[in-house]
């Protein structure tokens, strides 16, 4: 993935100034194929595949061009006229459809492209189950043995859409849009890598082995064992891994790459520096894109396990939660169970279900934490006193349908500031039912030390 495609990404997902924005209009001008490049990223990006009208791109290039010298407005995207966008399912339009502003071009109508995976139930980012660390075997490429969603190669003009069975190369880039996941495995040996929602990366062997960077996203990996000689790396623009054989999880975000070690051990350090740390199992540790610091090694919390379990019930044939509930196979005898990372269902995993994800929760430190959640059709967020489930309580819910981590939709989304203590699990629950179709469940909290993010595994444990 080049320069470009990652900063179209960067503008569509609300990350530019202005000036930024300016910029990056006169780099796709003078880009030969850059305004291909633009409409593709603009019609894969989110959930909602539209076509947009040449008359409306116009429109909007109209409005960019009387910005320059101007305080950049309140809203990051213009939004576009209904009557120029098409709506392929009824309940997508009330979806709002964003378009790149400052166009530069003339642009005729796009196809409508739509994918259905007929396996997506199962487009859930999970914990790799254990592995037999075989004998190693030096492989230069990798295959892709299952996708949900839009998966993308940078091997076609300008991109191909990639099925199970087809091979990365070296040097060849893979990015997935907004809702989806895909999981790799090297050809020689049992490695295996799952990437999720807005995760790009690029594929990279040597003769001192293989790298993967990664550009942004998460990725979940169970590494097969490696030659000492020839160690697995992974890379982002400020940090490095190196890996002999471990699970681990490496969350690259525009502020910093943080990794998580579920078993073995990884040799972390800044890019630039010599000095290195080991993160060893139930460990992780963080490294800033902008600061200059080596990283720090710190535990998860006392009984964090790095995962959490999702369960999951199919053709309930309702959109009321509370059909969930009195389901006889609920809660011991679900249709499917998996470990997940995070705290979050990917968008779009399946139809027609309810889930309930439960688990403990540790607290990092003692304090105030505040929780959200997201979801559709209808969620909602409980969460103990202690250990024990008897003494759940609601603390949010979703109503009505959100978008894809959409936090603020409803004031009911957000908890009231909850007291927890350092070295005490707390039951949570998290319930979620879909009817139709765009479905998700996203739990986010923020508390001391902690800026507002989707509960990640290391501050997890199952319950059972």
């Amino acid at each position: 993935m080049e320069q470009l495609d990652l900063d179209i990404l960067r503008y569509l997902d609300g990350e530019m100034s202005l000036d930024e924005e300016l910029k990056l209009v006169e780099t796709i001008k003078n880009t030969s194929d850059g305004e291909s490049r633009l409409m593709f990223l603009v019609q894969f990006h989110g959930q909602l595949p539209a076509v947009f009208s040449e008359s409306a791109v116009k429109n909007h290039l109209k409005q960019i061009e009387t910005l320059k010298g101007r305080k950049k407005p309140t809203t990051k995207f213009n939004k576009i006229n209904k009557s120029s966008i098409y709506h392929k399912k009824e309940k997508k339009t009330k979806n709002l459809i964003y378009i790149f502003s400052g166009i530069a071009a003339s642009l005729a109508f796009c196809s409508l492209i739509m994918f259905h995976n007929s396996s997506k139930n199962n487009n859930i980012v999970e914990i790799p189950a254990p592995i037999n660390t075989p004998k190693f075997n030096e492989s230069k490429k990798m295959k892709i043995i299952k996708v949900d969603g839009f998966v993308w190669n940078s091997s076609g003009k300008p991109w191909s859409k990639m099925k199970p069975g087809m091979v990365v190369e070296s040097g060849e880039a893979i990015t997935i849009i907004e809702a989806g996941s895909a999981t790799f495995k090297f050809e020689n040996d049992e490695t295996a890598i799952t990437i999720s929602n807005k995760c790009s990366l690029i594929f990279e062997h040597s003769d001192q082995g293989n790298t993967i960077k990664i550009l942004r996203g998460l990725v979940v990996a169970d590494v097969a064992k490696q030659d000492t000689t020839k160690p697995l790396k992974f890379s982002t623009g400020e940090a490095e891994a190196t890996v002999l054989g471990t699970k681990l999880r490496i969350d690259k975000t525009e502020e910093k790459t943080t990794l998580d070690v579920l078993s073995g051990s990884v040799e972390f350090r800044r890019i630039g520096h010599k000095a290195s740390v080991k993160v060893n199992s139930k460990q992780f540790s963080t490294i800033s894109a902008k600061g200059s610091e080596d990283p720090n090694v710190k535990n998860f919390p006392l009984g964090a396990q790095g995962q959490i379990i999702l369960q999951r019930w199919f053709n309930i044939g309702t959109s009321e939660l509370s059909a969930l509930k009195q389901l006889k196979t609920y809660p011991n005898s679900p249709d499917s169970e998996l470990f997940l990372s995070t705290f979050e269902i990917p968008a779009n995993s399946a139809d027609n279900y309810g889930s309930r994800i439960a688990g403990m929760l540790h607290a990092p430190e003692t304090g105030e934490y505040t929780f959200w959640i997201s979801g559709d059709y209808k969620a909602s967020l409980s969460l103990s006193s202690d250990d024990s489930p008897r003494n759940l309580k609601e603390i949010a819910k979703v109503e009505n349908w959100t978008h894809f981590r959409e936090w603020n939709k409803e004031p009911v989304q957000q908890s009231k500031k909850i007291r927890l203590e350092k070295g005490k699990a707390y039951f949570i629950e998290a319930l979620q039912i879909d009817d139709k179709e765009n479905d998700s469940l996203t739990v986010f909290w923020e508390g001391p030390g902690i800026t507002r993010e989707i509960i990640p595994g290391r501050y997890l444990s199952p319950s059972h």
